[in-house]
C-alpha cells in the first residue's frame, strides 16, 4: 500500500468525525471537480451541478458513520459514481414530475443505469487522476515548466504556439515534455485506483 493509499483510507476514517472541518474541506478539494465535471457532462447546468455536488457530499456526511471501506465490495470511485448518478437521476425524476411551465430542455439529464459502462465517468475519473498527479508534480517543479507542459501535452497546443507564449526553445519544450511525462507516469502509478 503506497503512502497515498494510506492517506485516502485515513481520510475516509477521519470523515467519520463529522466535526472535522479540515478533513471535509480536504474531501471537497479532492473530489468536487470530479463530481461537478461528471454532472456537467451528463447535462446538468452549472447551478444544478453545484447542487448535485452538495447533495452527494451531504449524503456522504450523513452516511459516513456507517461506512466501512471494503475493497471486496468495490472501489470508492464506484461508490462516488453511484452517488452522483443517483443524485442526477433524482433530479431528472423531479423534473419530469414538475409542471409544464418548467423548460425541460434546461434539465435534460442523461439518466445513468446502475450496471452500464459509463464512459463519461471513466473520462472524468482519468482527468481527476491527472489533476491529482499534476498537483503533486507542481509541488516540486516551477510554475513556468508546469504551464508549458500543460499547454503542450494536456491541452494539445502546438509546439510553436507554446514556445512563443512561454518564450522557450523547441529543445526546452521537448526536455520539459520528456521529463514531466516520466514524472506523470510515476505519479499516476502511485495514485491508488482502489479508492
Amino acid at each position: 500500500m503506497s503512502m497515498d493509499d494510506v492517506t485516502r483510507a485515513t481520510l475516509l476514517l477521519r470523515l467519520k468525525d463529522q466535526t472535522d472541518q479540515v478533513s471535509w474541506a480536504e474531501f471537497d478539494a479532492r473530489y468536487h471537480r470530479l463530481l461537478y465535471g461528471y454532472a456537467r457532462a451528463k447535462g446538468a447546468s452549472h447551478d444544478d451541478a453545484e447542487e448535485v455536488v452538495q447533495e452527494v457530499e451531504f449524503a456522504i456526511f450523513k452516511s459516513i458513520g456507517n461506512f466501512d471501506y471494503d475493497v471486496s465490495k468495490g472501489r470508492f470511485r464506484g461508490y462516488l459514481r453511484r452517488a452522483v448518478a443517483n443524485a442526477l437521476n433524482r433530479r431528472a425524476a423531479r423534473a419530469k414530475r414538475a409542471p409544464q411551465s418548467i423548460d425541460p430542455t434546461e434539465q435534460d439529464y442523461i439518466l445513468v443505469e446502475e450496471d452500464q459502462q459509463d464512459e463519461v465517468w471513466e473520462q472524468q475519473w482519468r482527468h481527476h487522476r491527472i489533476r491529482q498527479a499534476m498537483e503533486r508534480i507542481a509541488e516540486s517543479v516551477d510554475a513556468k515548466t508546469i504551464e508549458a507542459f500543460t499547454m503542450h501535452v494536456l491541452d494539445e497546443q502546438p509546439v510553436e504556439t507554446v514556445c512563443e507564449k512561454m518564450n522557450i526553445t523547441h529543445d526546452n519544450l521537448y526536455q520539459i515534455k520528456h521529463r514531466l511525462m516520466d514524472r506523470l507516469r510515476i505519479e499516476l502509478e502511485e495514485i491508488n485506483e482502489e479508492l
